[in-house]
C-alpha cells in the first residue's frame, strides 16, 4: 500500500546486503505513486504491460527516476487457479513476478553479482548493479519513462550481457 513500513524496509536493506535482490510490484491503483515497498529506493519496481506493450491505466507510476524500473508482462498472465482450472489474470504482482525470474537467472549465470554480497545495503549495491543492467539491456518501450522506467525487461539481453 501507500504507507511506508520501516520493518518492510529494513527486511529489504538486509536483503540487499546479503545479496538479495528485492523485487516490488509498482501498484493496481491508478496512481501517479507506487505502492510500498515498491516506492523504495531498495526496490527493483516493475510495471505491467499488455501484449501490444501498453500501460494498462491501473499500473501505478511516479515521476522518473521514481518511477518503476522496469516493465514486464501484467495483463491475462495465464494462472492456475484454486479449482485446477486455467484461466487469466491482471496485475503488477504479475509483472513483478516475471520481473524477479529474469533477475534470478541472471544471478544465477553471473557469479560476479555475488561479490556484491556483505557491502553496505544503504548504497543498495546489488540494486544499483541491477538498475545499470536493466538500463542497458531493456527493449525501449514508446510509454513514459514515469510508467515503464528503462523498458520492457529483455532477459535475453540481460543474460547474454551476464
Amino acid at each position: 500500500g501507500p504507507q511506508k513500513s520501516m520493518i518492510v524496509e529494513d527486511a529489504m536493506r538486509l536483503l540487499a546486503s546479503t545479496g538479495g535482490i528485492p523485487v516490488a510490484a509498482a501498484g493496481n491503483d491508478r496512481r501517479s505513486s507506487l505502492d510500498f515497498p515498491g516506492s523504495s529506493a531498495l526496490a527493483i519496481t516493475v510495471a505491467a504491460i499488455d501484449q501490444e506493450s501498453q500501460v494498462p491505466l491501473w499500473s501505478s507510476w511516479d515521476q522518473w527516476p521514481k518511477g518503476p524500473d522496469i516493465a514486464a508482462p501484467g495483463v491475462k498472465v495465464a494462472v492456475l487457479k484454486p479449482n485446477g482450472d486455467y484461466g487469466a489474470m491482471n496485475g503488477t504482482s504479475f509483472a513483478a513476478a516475471m520481473g524477479a525470474g529474469c533477475l534470478a537467472l541472471l544471478y544465477s549465470v553471473d557469479k560476479n553479482l555475488r561479490s556484491l554480497r556483505g557491502q553496505d545495503a544503504n548504497d543498495s549495491s546489488i540494486v544499483t548493479e541491477l538498475r545499470r543492467r536493466l538500463r542497458a539491456t531493456a527493449y525501449p518501450l514508446k510509454a513514459d519513462k514515469a510508467r515503464v522506467g528503462f523498458g520492457l525487461i529483455d532477459v535475453g539481453a540481460l543474460v547474454e550481457g551476464a
